[in-house]
């Protein structure tokens, strides 16, 4: 129990970001939105209505949605800055 808490604290930024933009890109797109929505529909419909491990890797649409959010998001919030005026010792890659 206390790994899963130090699980949920500690990924608790990097799951909340990626969240956060995966839903603001679905309501950019809602034509992506009703696809995942019809996908989930499906699966908790195969599933007897329940939410479970077997039925979350059924969801390869949704996995692709937050996969790609994932990796916008990383380039956003995590990229490497590059200066853009040169650096008296040319020498010196940053």
């Amino acid at each position: 129990m206390a790994q899963a808490l130090s699980f949920l604290l500690a990924g608790h930024d990097t799951s909340a970001s990626t969240l956060s933009f995966a839903l603001y890109e679905l309501a950019l797109h809602p034509e992506i939105q009703h696809s995942l929505r019809a996908e989930i529909v499906q699966v908790l419909s195969k599933h007897g209505g329940k939410l479970t491990y077997d039925g979350m890797q059924d969801m390869s649409y949704l996995d692709r949605v937050v996969s790609g959010e994932e990796r916008k998001a990383n380039k956003h919030l995590f990229g490497r800055k590059r200066s853009e005026i040169d650096d008296v010792n040319s020498s010196i890659v940053c």
